[in-house]
């Protein structure tokens, strides 16, 4: 639940920026084509991983070599879903929002990265404190791209929820490059490259 909460600000904060350059009727197909083609893309990504491979190389496949001395070990009670659902789950099936909302995230970035966002939260460092700052969607992408990459290379390169989000992150550029540069979407000269080349 609290997974879903945090993608539904995010998908406020950006989808707010997305949704106000194309309007609705535009933009409930683009998120519903990014969903799928983000899937496509986790699913090409993930084609080696067949059953063998993920009970050969998984850790929480406790190193099975075929599908039942897996299936004897992952029962449902302690993991909440059967062995066939989990082992589909490690092949690299997603499901969710966030590569979508990464998608957005990686959208604004292009489109609005000067624009502001006020970022509401707390901070644990010694002291308890909360915070409530404004910061440009440019730092605040940046950061989280920059934190999914990490993860995803400290993963080395596996598909996990860093990997989920990069997937999203680069369908998002590409389209909102696309956008951009057929002029679809009008940015009035504060997108990123105009930014960066400081017009």
């Amino acid at each position: 639940f609290m997974h879903l909460i945090g993608n539904m600000f995010f998908l406020w904060g950006f989808g707010l920026v997305v949704e106000g350059k194309l309007g609705w009727k535009r933009f409930i197909p683009l998120y519903f084509a990014m969903a799928a083609a983000w899937g496509a893309g986790v699913d090409v990504l993930t084609m080696h991983r067949t059953d063998a491979y993920v009970l050969k190389n998984e850790q929480s496949g406790f190193g099975a070599k075929d599908f039942k001395e897996f299936e004897a070990k992952w029962d449902v009670e302690t993991y909440g879903i059967d062995a066939r659902s989990a082992l589909n789950i490690m092949k690299g099936r997603c499901l969710g929002a966030s590569g979508v909302i990464f998608s957005l995230m990686a959208i604004s970035l292009v489109w609005a990265p000067k624009n502001e966002l006020h970022i509401v939260g707390y901070i644990w460092f010694f002291i308890f404190r909360f915070i409530s700052v404004d910061v440009s969607i440019m730092m605040y992408s940046l950061w989280y791209l920059g934190l999914s990459l990490l993860g995803f290379l400290v993963s080395g390169g596996g598909m996990g929820s860093s990997g989920l989000h990069m997937v999203g992150a680069v369908v998002g550029f590409a389209v909102g490059v696309v956008y951009l540069k057929r002029g679809w979407v009008d940015c009035e000269k504060w997108d990123l490259f105009s930014v960066m080349s400081g017009k």
